[in-house]
């Protein structure tokens, strides 16, 4: 998913580790700056072959993960925070949030598009979702019939 003139946030799931990929946008004064890049979460939820609910909440303090209406507190490191440089500068770039899919380069289109269904996406750029809101999403028996 991308949002903003460049910045990709991806999430998505390998070796049983909940990932958000975020590639900071170019900053001319911060172009030699390493900062956090990539968040690795290694939690039981994901490959327990049940359904969770997760939020993700990037803002300038920070990451935070919302697992099933409840703050998730990091460990030991836990998550795993690998640093990077931002991306190169570019120029007029089209955008496109996609949901379920990626993006291969060499083919220039989207792969591996979702079939199924999705329950639930907010994308709120330069917003936080209030933890209750996060925790109704889960705890709160009011749903479409």
């Amino acid at each position: 998913m991308t949002i903003g003139k460049q910045t990709p946030y991806i999430s998505f799931v390998r070796n049983c580790k909940l990932v958000l990929l975020l590639r900071r946008d170019y900053k001319e004064d911060e172009r030699n700056v390493f900062k956090p890049a990539e968040w690795r979460w290694s939690i039981p939820q994901v490959c327990d072959n049940r359904w969770h609910h997760y939020a993700v909440s990037v803002s300038s303090q920070g990451v935070e993960l919302t697992l099933d209406g409840e703050l998730w507190q990091p460990e030991n490191n836990n998550p795993e925070v690998i640093d990077d440089w931002p991306l190169h500068p570019a120029a007029d770039l089209k955008t496109t949030l996609a949901v379920g899919a990626c993006w291969h380069g060499s083919d220039l289109k989207m792969k591996h598009s979702l079939r199924g269904y999705l329950a639930g996406l907010s994308v709120l750029p330069g917003k936080r979702e209030h933890s209750e809101v996060l925790k109704c999403l889960v705890q709160c028996s009011e749903s479409l019939q």
